[in-house]
């Protein structure tokens, strides 16, 4: 698995994945730096997001598999997505 982080600071992708136990990877789009929302951004743009947070979760043809708009989701549920996805599930 693979994180992109979209968010102004690109410290809160990388603190997320912390608290919620994860070592994968956060690749950080920095267009997003310097824009305001909605993100203006190729990848915002290919997963259809204009209000952050959103967490995607795809699979590894980059399919999107399960959309979060829920600005609370928890390290627990972040993990449990994950896991679900790399067990092959469909949610």
């Amino acid at each position: 698995p693979i994180g992109v982080c979209l968010s102004v600071d690109p410290a809160d992708g990388a603190a997320l994945s912390r608290m919620g136990g994860f070592r994968f990877p956060i690749g950080v789009d920095l267009t997003t730096r310097s824009t305001a929302s909605p993100v203006d951004s190729a990848i915002a743009e290919a997963y259809d997001i204009d209000l952050l947070p959103r967490l995607v979760v795809t699979d590894r043809r980059r399919r999107v598999r399960r959309i979060v708009n829920d600005p609370f989701y928890t390290p627990d549920d972040l993990r449990k997505l994950v896991r679900e996805q790399l067990d092959g599930g469909q949610g």
